[in-house]
């Protein structure tokens, strides 16, 4: 049986807290996980052990605390983590297999534009959307908007207004 296979058949019999730590331990003391962490195969290993171990009192805990309102150190952390997070990311490209994943997962999902304009009634015409106000008129969407706000341009408005 392979390294995988025993694993998999270990973890099914993980029933508390302890039982999972304990078995990292054994896990990372036996492999030297962090000595190969170069080779894909280890690496691949190491989050599968990692990410499977969990079990379901674990799963209810992290449960709980992500439920509670953060503190302000609590929002620095999450602030900082996303930053590494990125830092991470940075120049690295996803698979042919993930893309194709998050294409299928989109699929569907397309809203038509026309849908979620808005209707401008400007000097008593109907345009839809900022866009087309801003043709006619030789301006920008920004002042199209801002005249629209504005109180000073009072035939200027959203239609449902």
């Amino acid at each position: 049986m392979d390294f995988i296979e025993d694993l998999k058949n270990f973890i099914s019999t993980v029933d508390t807290l302890e039982e999972r730590d304990q078995h990292r331990k054994e896990y990372l003391n036996i492999h030297k996980v962090s000595n190969f962490m170069h080779i894909p195969e280890i690496r691949e290993q190491h989050k599968y052990i990692m990410s499977t171990t969990r079990t379901k009192e674990w799963n209810e805990k992290i449960g709980k605390s992500n439920s509670k309102p953060k503190t302000e150190k609590g929002k620095l952390a999450c602030i900082n983590n996303s930053k590494i997070g990125a830092d991470r990311w940075r120049g690295s490209k996803h698979s042919e297999e993930t893309k194709r994943k998050i294409s299928e997962s989109n699929k569907g999902k397309y809203v038509d534009p026309t849908k979620t304009m808005k209707e401008y009634l400007i000097e008593g015409e109907v345009f839809l959307g900022r866009e087309s106000v801003a043709e006619k008129y030789g301006i920008t969407v920004v002042t199209v908007h801002n005249r629209v706000v504005s109180e000073k341009f009072d035939n200027w408005s959203l239609s449902n207004d």
